[in-house]
């Protein structure tokens, strides 16, 4: 029997070279009423299958069917809402109460974003054909940590790397076109703050690094970046996390560490970080400690193979620590070829060319409307770009049945939606929109000892009945 370590592979692969299948009914054209009264311009109405999502994903929304969101806390200032309706012929226009004001509507769904007073709610909730009034919610990048332990390297062997082809559509905080990794693959760019003439370039550097992960293929570099999380070890101790092999020139090696909760807030605690060589841990090139709660040492080396590793020290032992280290060297130097022919740094379908859909601000935060600006922007341009997979590191903190319903529409597009699992843990009662989706490929998170990662959201919750993470 063949090994199950190559599925999570396998199915990624097959993810990023699907072409686009319609095994799920596409959208049906419709007549359009003739009313001054209504938004009336979509292309069609949703199908069958979209109005099954649609009934699925509200009844657990809204389980009393009063048309509002059973989590919405009503206020009596200023809302931020969301409102789905069953048709696009329902959507009003000139009808909306006094004091509500039409931010944007969907071109894929019939959703329209409102600002309205809570006081509001009750009469919005009796519109025609309203189906749910959801609140506008915060989303949040995640999946900031990647594993080179799911064997892709195996799956390239046997031709599969992705295609120039087809593009995976990149959601998240943009993606900083001057990396050499993507060089001539980045073939569209859309920004939902400043509109789609405008370069989503990326001020937070998360979404570069998941495209990395995504599709990335570096040819040379003069930095390169690794991540470790997890535990700190008891007093006196350190845990080695990060190996960085091969360095063939002088290079510097900047370390950090942030411990407990995040920022600089834990003066009294102590912890370190320590640099050694990767043939004797023993052997220490120099080490830092520090109780601000969060700092950053660098150290000059020569060529070599080292290890990064994290101390614990009074105060600060079995906390939960993220840390990080960056080499930079003075020039470029071409990207390392592993013994199997493929580059040392290449992302899971390199061959793949890549849409950059800026969607999150530049501390990594953004809104459900703005991921579904994003989302009728692939879907109304997938046709030019190919695009056949979306990547969405990223998630709010409750579930969505509206959001969970464009995942579905992704769906019924031939397009497939990758979601990450969340960071909160097994216990967090859940996991949350878009990866609660039914139609997202949900993927959890293993440490570096093939272990699911204790921070890996997962199961199931009172308005999500689904289990995931998929993989």
């Amino acid at each position: 029997m063949k090994s199950s370590k190559y599925i999570p592979v396998l199915i990624l692969a097959l993810v990023l070279l699907i072409s686009g299948s319609n095994a799920i009914p596409t959208y049906v054209d419709t007549v359009k009423p003739n009313s001054n009264n209504y938004i009336i311009d979509p292309i069609s109405e949703p199908n069958e299958y979209l109005i099954n999502a649609i009934e699925r994903n509200v009844a657990e929304a809204d389980k009393n069917n009063d048309h509002i969101a059973d989590t919405m806390a009503l206020t009596d200032g200023e809302m931020d809402l969301l409102l789905m309706f069953d048709s696009f012929s329902r959507i009003p226009s000139l009808l909306l109460p006094e004091g509500a004001i039409l931010k944007q509507r969907s071109s894929n769904l019939p959703v329209i974003n409102i600002k309205a007073p809570g006081s509001l709610v009750q009469s919005l909730a009796e519109l025609p054909g309203l189906v749910v009034i959801e609140e506008n919610h915060k989303a949040h990048s995640l999946l900031a940590y990647s594993s080179s332990q799911i064997y892709a390297r195996d799956v390239w062997a046997t031709g599969y790397t992705g295609s120039s082809d087809y593009s995976v559509a990149i959601l998240d905080t943009g993606i900083d076109l001057t990396q050499s990794a993507f060089t001539d693959r980045i073939v569209a760019t859309y920004n939902v703050f400043s509109g789609p003439d405008t370069v989503g370039i990326d001020g937070n550097g998360h979404g570069t690094h998941v495209a990395g992960i995504a599709a990335g293929l570096p040819t040379t570099g003069s930095s390169f970046y690794q991540t470790a999380r997890g535990e700190l070890p008891g007093n006196g101790y350190f845990t080695p996390e990060i190996l960085i092999a091969n360095v063939n020139v002088s290079s510097t090696i900047t370390i950090g560490i942030d411990w407990a909760s995040e920022g600089v807030d834990n003066p009294s605690t102590t912890a370190g970080v320590i640099l050694v060589r990767a043939d004797d841990l023993s052997s220490t090139i120099d080490y830092d400690t520090q109780s601000s709660g969060k700092f950053e040492v660098s150290y000059n080396v020569g060529p070599g193979d080292y290890i990064v590793g994290f101390l614990a020290g009074p105060g600060s032992e079995d906390q939960l620590f993220e840390g990080w280290a960056e080499v930079t060297q003075d020039t470029e130097v071409p990207s390392q070829v592993a013994e199997d022919g493929f580059q040392s740094h290449a992302g899971i379908a390199f061959s793949s060319n890549i849409v950059s859909v800026k969607v999150l601000d530049d501390e990594g935060s953004g809104w459900e409307d703005d991921i579904i600006n994003g989302i009728d922007w692939v879907i109304d341009n997938k046709e030019e770009y190919n695009i056949t997979v979306v990547n969405m590191s990223l998630g709010l903190d409750t579930v969505s049945s509206i959001l969970d319903t464009y995942i579905a529409t992704l769906a019924t597009e031939g397009i497939i939606s990758v979601a990450a699992a969340g960071n909160d843990g097994a216990d967090s009662g859940g996991i949350f929109s878009p990866g609660s989706a039914v139609e997202a490929i949900t993927v959890g998170a293993v440490n570096r000892y093939n272990e699911i990662a204790y921070y890996s959201s997962a199961g199931s919750s009172a308005d999500n009945p689904s289990i995931k993470p998929d993989v």
